[in-house]
């Protein structure tokens, strides 16, 4: 699997989770096999973009413009 899977695969289960479709100890089992697919796979990155605590790529979120009114 490539980036680029692991990134799709990511979004489908940030939209999971947040409907209650999947668990923590769900997410740890995809992450288990994500690994096996490809060893350069990064569990720690993989996790925070799907908990919210960074972006797809592991830095830092962007925020978004927020106009003056």
């Amino acid at each position: 699997m490539t980036k680029k899977n692991f990134i799709a695969m990511a979004i489908e289960v940030r939209y999971m989770l947040r409907d209650g479709q999947i668990s923590d100890s769900g997410i740890e089992r995809l992450a288990r096999f994500c690994y096996a697919q490809n060893s350069a796979f990064n569990k720690d990155r993989w996790l925070g973009f799907i908990y919210g605590r960074c972006g797809s790529n592991g830095g830092e979120i962007k925020k978004k413009a927020v106009a003056n009114a």
